[in-house]
């Protein structure tokens, strides 16, 4: 199956959630929603516009953003570019 974003969306495969364990055995996760993932795709870009996210750009969003999909035990979300907040560099 292969999802194509529409218009201004932006495909972004959410990072799988960190966990730590600590001496005394709690385990600790970064987050309970992760704010950070690594896009797939775009929708149409518009007025010839250069691609701003091509695929595998690591991104910031804000955690709000709410259309997330389930497929084949992987998750991914649907964002527009304003729930984007920062690239994330090396």
């Amino acid at each position: 199956m292969r999802i194509q974003p529409t218009t201004n969306n932006i495909l972004v495969k959410i990072d799988k959630q960190e966990e730590v364990t600590t001496n005394s055995g709690l385990v600790l996760a970064n987050s309970k929603e992760q704010d950070r993932g690594a896009t797939l795709g775009m929708g149409i870009v518009q007025d010839g516009a250069t691609e701003l996210y091509p695929n595998k750009t690591r991104v910031l969003f804000k955690k709000e953003s709410s259309f997330k999909i389930n497929l084949q035990g992987e998750e991914y979300i649907l964002l527009t570019e304003s729930d984007i907040v920062a690239i994330i560099t090396n």
